[in-house]
């Protein structure tokens, strides 16, 4: 009988505690799918790695062994350095290094007040984590926004870069035909819009998602915004 309550004691705390994890997906679902997708990392041999730029702290992340070509991947707007991830194992056929780092105020680097965010600014920070690491020159590549910045770069410091590599880059100056105002989405049917814009197959976003999403979007002023796994 002692062996029946011990039994039916632990299976009653498995069992509340896989209850408080699904009301903690259900209120909380992007941070469950952020700490999966950096175990998934971690597995893969990447390396969450941070430096300190300017007096912040800057996250990053390297795959691939040291002591070759290393190319340097900036993310766009409301992006992250592993918005990357997918590209990696192609790029892994080109270069022995690559770093993915996320810019100041977004995914996992510090998000200082008295920084201004601007492009120019950026393209500083950058500079700052390439003097950090003691890389002097480095392919660089940019995506969206980071393809602005690296333009920036490219232009103030030409000797740091070996090649130049843009992803449907801003830059050329055309007024969009879209409503700018859904770069930051105030409901699930802006952020269903926003999805078809930035995604050529959108999947549907569940409403709980969307609605933890648009928490973190009004909570961080517009700065996460975009495709769930972004934020």
């Amino acid at each position: 009988m002692k062996a029946v309550r011990g039994l039916l004691w632990v299976a009653g705390v498995l069992g509340s505690l896989v209850v408080l994890a699904g009301i903690g997906f259900w209120q909380r679902p992007v941070s469950y799918f952020n700490e999966s997708m950096y175990l998934r990392e971690g597995l893969s041999g990447a390396s969450s790695r941070s430096v300190e730029v300017a007096g912040h702290r800057v996250h990053y992340m390297v795959e691939g062994p040291a002591g070759g070509p290393v190319v340097v991947l900036i993310h766009g707007l409301g992006g992250r350095a592993e918005d990357w991830r997918n590209l990696a194992p192609y790029l892994g056929q080109q270069v022995s290094v690559f770093i993915c780092r996320n810019l100041p105020g977004y995914g996992r680097s510090e998000k200082p007040s008295d920084f201004s965010y601007s492009v120019p600014d950026e393209a500083e920070a950058v500079v700052g984590i390439l003097d950090a690491l003691g890389l002097k020159q480095i392919d660089l590549g940019g995506w969206s926004m980071g393809g602005g910045i690296v333009q920036h770069l490219a232009i103030r410091h030409p000797e740091r870069v070996r090649r130049l590599i843009l992803f449907d880059s801003v830059g050329i100056y055309e007024k969009p035909d879209w409503d700018t105002r859904l770069f930051t989405p105030t409901t699930p049917a802006e952020l269903d819009q926003l999805e078809a814009l930035l995604m050529t197959n959108p999947q549907p976003i569940p409403g709980f998602v969307a609605r933890d999403i648009l928490r973190i979007s009004k909570r961080n002023a517009g700065w996460c915004i975009g495709p769930w796994r972004r934020c």
